[in-house]
């Protein structure tokens, strides 16, 4: 057996079919799958569809802005700080 059977099998469901056939396929990939679970679970989250608030908007033009004047931190020094935070809070 090799891919080009699949491939003609897969040619043989009409079209009104096609949207079952990807998810059986999707769901026997993902249960082969040695993705972790969470990379998965996130792969089925449904695209966040709202439109933007006024206030969103802001929210992002400021983020933009602070990316541009380099206010911002990195991965790094977050963590570093939530480590000090910790410390100081276990200090209490």
């Amino acid at each position: 057996m090799d891919r080009g059977y699949v491939h003609r099998l897969v040619d043989q469901f009409p079209n009104q079919s096609l949207n079952s056939v990807a998810r059986v396929l999707e769901a026997l990939r993902d249960a082969l799958s040695p993705a972790d679970p969470i990379s998965r679970g996130l792969d089925e989250v449904p695209l966040d569809d709202e439109p933007l608030t006024a206030e969103d908007h802001r929210a992002v033009m400021e983020g933009l802005k602070d990316l541009r004047e380099d206010r911002t931190l990195s991965h790094e020094d977050v963590l570093r700080q939530a480590v000090l935070w910790d410390a100081e809070e276990a200090g209490s």
